[in-house]
């Protein structure tokens, strides 16, 4: 009893301490920001440097806007677009569906066969003479588990 006392005074004492330690160390720490600033020019930066970081967005826009501009728009083929995805989509999944089904087929065709040789083929005769019979009961019995694991039953 007295050991365990002893232990929950050190534990106690050591947390306080480590308590004390952690203050210390965090009052003592300077925040520093985590993430580096983005790269965006100041109002000091000159007229140059605010064009050098505007070039390349600019560029970036001429080229969409002429690529937007380039490529012949019909209203139609916009309204159809989704429809004719949709249409190229089921034909695909229909295709699939064909392919399938065909594996289906041939392994139906394959049972279908092995059930036919099955029957056609003579059962086989199982006969057993006494003695056979004798000699299973008594394997059993012996290979079987042993009576003390067996449930006990009362009549």
């Amino acid at each position: 009893m007295e050991q365990f006392i002893i232990f929950i005074i050190i534990a106690v004492v050591s947390f306080l301490f480590n308590r004390n330690n952690k203050n210390q160390q965090n009052e003592g720490k300077q925040y520093k920001n985590p993430q580096p600033r983005p790269n965006v020019p100041s109002p000091q930066t000159s007229n140059e440097q605010r064009q050098q970081t505007m070039r390349p967005v600019q560029k970036e826009l001429r080229d969409w806007t002429e690529n937007k501009n380039s490529t012949p728009r019909n209203e139609n083929t916009e309204a159809t677009s989704p429809f004719e995805r949709k249409r190229e989509e089921l034909a695909l999944k229909m295709e699939k569906l064909k392919q399938e089904e065909e594996k289906l087929k041939k392994e139906a065709d394959i049972f279908s066969h092995q059930v036919e040789r099955i029957k056609t083929h003579p059962k086989l005769a199982l006969r057993f003479s006494q003695e056979d019979v004798l000699n299973g009961i008594v394997m059993s019995e012996v290979l079987g588990p042993p009576k003390s694991r067996k449930p006990y039953q009362r009549r």
